[in-house]
């Protein structure tokens, strides 16, 4: 009886390592590569932006704010956008490729072939833990997808979230596979978010994709999570206020972008 019971209980741990192992092997691997899909590139008489990303991009949070501050200084445009809640990297760059059928597809966006597309991507990435690498790995490729398009990406950095809040809220099994990811991939630091950034950066200057990207820095825009700030809603999400200031700060780079790029055209026609 002994031995059977050792048996059972040896077999039954074999397989709660064999189920968390894969488990592992499909939460932290790779996507691999997905071929483009045909799609017309003749661009609108009206500026286009799309907006893809996680939760950050769900509920036309920004649409309409970026909308009339690019309205406010002469600039005729159309604000499309798609997210979804909880979506890591990628995540997001699986969903350009959905059917337009399917929920959370961002196919439709790059239909209408935007002049510019904005990432709102990562947060889900940090409060994973999933590792800066596995993060940088699927921005570019969703950077090097806009630009196969066209589409120039407009990156938000990484925003300085609650990393440590949001890990203080999980539960036991979360916590431990959080601090086993954290010690593999971060060098053990739970707070990623300087790291996540600084592996982006390296990857863009390593791709050349430095100035085919119109980089946002968050911290000009807002400020790190503090639990009595204003500008958040919780410590992954910017409250009204938060998103207001986020939009008018996207607006105003890419005013001075477009700017940039019509000054060259103005001086050919003097």
């Amino acid at each position: 009886m002994f031995s059977l019971l050792f048996i059972l209980s040896g077999s039954f741990f074999i397989l709660i390592i064999f189920m968390f192992s894969i488990y592992i092997y499909i939460r932290f691997t790779f996507i691999v590569d997905i071929s483009f899909y045909p799609s017309s590139q003749i661009k609108n008489s009206v500026l286009t932006i799309g907006i893809i990303g996680d939760s950050w991009a769900t509920f036309n949070k920004l649409d309409n704010l970026l909308h009339q501050e690019l309205l406010n200084d002469g600039f005729e445009n159309k604000i499309i956008s798609s997210g979804q809640s909880g979506a890591k990297t990628r995540l997001i760059y699986q969903n350009l490729f959905k059917d337009n059928t399917s929920k959370n597809s961002c196919k439709f966006i790059i239909e209408n072939n935007p002049d510019y597309c904005i990432l709102l991507g990562g947060t889900n990435d940090a409060i994973g833990q999933m590792g800066p690498k596995y993060y940088s790995f699927h921005l570019i490729k969703i950077i090097k997808f806009l630009l196969h398009y066209n589409i120039k990406p407009i990156v938000l950095t990484l925003p300085r979230i609650g990393v440590r809040e949001i890990n203080n809220t999980m539960n036991v099994f979360q916590r431990c596979r959080n601090r086993l990811s954290v010690f593999f991939n971060n060098g053990n630091q739970i707070e990623n978010v300087d790291s996540y950034r600084k592996e982006l950066v390296k990857e863009l200057k390593i791709e050349q994709l430095e100035d085919k990207v119109l980089l946002i820095d968050f911290d000009q825009a807002c400020a790190k999570y503090q639990k009595d700030s204003d500008l958040y809603k919780n410590p992954i999400h910017l409250s009204k206020k938060g998103n207001e200031k986020l939009a008018k700060f996207i607006a105003k780079e890419l005013i001075r972008e477009l700017k940039n790029q019509q000054a060259p055209m103005q001086s050919k026609l003097q």
